[in-house]
């Protein structure tokens, strides 16, 4: 389903033109923001795994390194399980030995 446009929205007329085509290493290339959702979504253990090590990282205050990597797969595990939303990573994330013992 295309969104349509909105006939509210100012039309920009300055600037050079965004270019949505590039390509990811080990993943592909892709020509707009659909495929490059598309190319995430078949990455969704390493997008689930990233956001988990960002989201300790910030609250933590401290890198995450090896010792923390088996504690991160269980929260991302635990998030799939429970849908994947962010509400559920969070909570695994606050509730996990990784946030109890900083």
């Amino acid at each position: 389903m295309e969104p349509t446009a909105n006939p509210n929205r100012p039309t920009l007329v300055d600037g050079p033109k965004v270019i949505s085509a590039d390509s990811l290493p080990r993943l592909g290339k892709f020509e707009g923001f659909r495929e490059f959702r598309d190319l995430l979504h078949e990455q969704e253990d390493l997008v689930f795994s990233n956001m988990v090590r960002q989201l300790a990282t910030f609250a933590l205050g401290r890198s995450m390194d090896f010792t923390d990597d088996e504690n991160l797969q269980q929260i991302v595990a635990k998030t799939k399980a429970d849908g994947g939303g962010l509400k559920t990573m969070i909570r695994e994330l606050v509730a996990s030995d990784v946030f109890a013992r900083p």
